[in-house]
């Protein structure tokens, strides 16, 4: 499914779609802030949420000045809905089972969602980037820098 927008629906849909995420770019920043940021030497648990948001809340103004400028938007299909639907919802499920299944198995699903809806053709593939991506974020993460991530059911083999 494929939708057309005209130049004024799209200026009003990147001005709204900015706010929003200025906004929650904003909400970040003030939770991260509530758990301590630290140093860039010594980060506390806030840092990067805190870069996150700040990040997040300067696109989206970006966004929202762009679109109120007086620039020409040219009809541009948007593209697939249901990719990024699937997408936020694979978020989702990855934050409700991260610690069920610990960071590891959870991980490998959420990146298999997100090759499969970049079309990786052979399923090899992707079940081995998936596996070797969770695999080595969390030898770096866990291991090499210390910060604890969930075990989930694999706790007795790590």
């Amino acid at each position: 499914m494929t939708i057309l927008l005209g130049k004024e629906m799209r200026k009003r849909a990147d001005a709204l779609a900015g706010i929003f995420f200025a906004l929650v770019g904003i909400g970040v920043m003030v939770q991260a802030i509530g758990l301590g940021i630290g140093t860039a030497t010594d980060p506390k648990p806030g840092f990067f949420p805190l870069l996150g948001g700040f990040g997040l809340t300067i696109i989206s103004t970006i966004l929202v000045v762009r679109s109120l400028g007086k620039h020409n938007i040219e009809l541009k299909e948007f593209g697939d809905f249901w990719r990024p639907l699937v997408l936020v919802l694979g978020l989702g499920i990855y934050i409700l089972t991260l610690d069920i299944l610990g960071y590891i198995i959870a991980t490998v699903i959420l990146s298999a969602i997100v090759l499969h809806l970049m079309d990786t053709k052979p399923w090899w593939v992707l079940l081995g980037i998936s596996l070797g991506l969770a695999l080595a974020s969390f030898l770096l993460f866990d291991r090499l820098l210390g910060v604890i991530l969930p075990k989930g059911t694999l706790i007795g083999f790590l």
